[in-house]
């Protein structure tokens, strides 16, 4: 049984078996839209600062999940940590373990999370609480697979924790394309390509689909911002946006994950801020679940 904080489309859920027992709880009520396409587990809309502790004894504590906002932490940001008001909900959050005490708990965000006050916060109070504490920074490409996203991850449990396993890339992920996108929908416009040519990341479409290179890091700036917020694939001379699933299945999401039929701007925002499964299935497998 399990609960998935800030869930947005389901990063934790895609990596559980089917039918747990589970709750997912986010404010974004697009991201809970698509997460009801795919999972038949009951959901909250509700902001997590608001989560009162009468309410989280409620949820299914075997396992707490969070994935909070990155942004006060992020380097495109402005770092103002707990003086960021999306900090907030973290840090009720960490009220709430005190209060009800899960058996496990587990956190994703950028590295920078790592030096923050809001690690410290969260780490005393797993400390005053008796968990045993894991962390690492991990990237998705120490797994085998082809897309960067290194991300700082926590795992806690009121029970022993395993040493990490060693990471291994012997079976690389190879990646796939759409086929008949539209090229009008995807295209970078020549303007844009020209004036950040030594900006954006670009990986040639031969090389990467043979396994020969990688794409930067997906954000949900992808789409608006075209410099840090993740590659554009190359053909030859014609250069494009990546589909959303194409980018979906880069963070490890099966064929079988649905999205609705909207416009590329409104999935990849939630797609950006999402998990890298690749990177969530190497964590569970340090987690007792079974115990309780």
């Amino acid at each position: 049984m399990f609960t998935e904080f800030f869930c947005g489309i389901g990063g934790l859920s895609s990596c559980m078996p089917p039918h747990t027992n589970a709750l997912s709880i986010d404010i974004n009520q697009n991201a809970l839209q698509i997460h009801s396409l795919n999972f038949a587990h009951s959901r909250i809309c509700k902001a997590i600062e608001s989560l009162s502790a009468e309410e989280a004894q409620k949820v299914p504590r075997d396992f707490w999940w969070m994935s909070p906002p990155c942004q006060p932490h992020t380097r495109r940001g402005k770092q103002k940590d707990l003086e960021d008001p999306r900090s907030a909900g973290l840090m009720n959050m960490v009220r709430l373990i005190v209060e009800v005490r899960p058996t496990h708990v587990g956190l994703e965000n950028v590295p920078e999370f790592r030096s923050s006050l809001s690690r410290q916060h969260l780490i005393e109070a797993l400390n005053q609480t008796g968990y045993t504490i894991s962390e690492r920074l991990l990237c998705p490409t120490e797994l085998g697979s082809l897309n960067r996203r290194k991300r700082y991850y926590l795992l806690a449990s009121q029970h022993a924790l395993p040493d990490w396993e060693a990471t291994t890339t012997a079976t690389r992920v190879l990646p796939e394309l759409e086929d008949n996108i539209d090229w009008t929908v995807y295209r970078l416009p020549n303007q844009i390509a020209n004036q950040y040519e030594s900006a954006i990341h670009c990986v040639e479409a031969e090389a990467w689909l043979a396994g020969q290179s990688q794409t930067a890091c997906f954000t949900a700036a992808y789409g608006r911002s075209p410099v840090f917020s993740g590659s554009f694939l190359k053909h030859g001379n014609q250069i494009r946006r990546f589909t959303p699933r194409e980018i979906l299945w880069q963070l490890g999401f099966p064929k079988t994950y649905q999205i609705p039929d909207w416009p590329p701007e409104r999935l990849w925002p939630l797609i950006g801020n999402s998990l890298s499964l690749h990177a969530v299935n190497y964590l569970l497998r340090h987690l007792p679940l079974g115990a309780s």
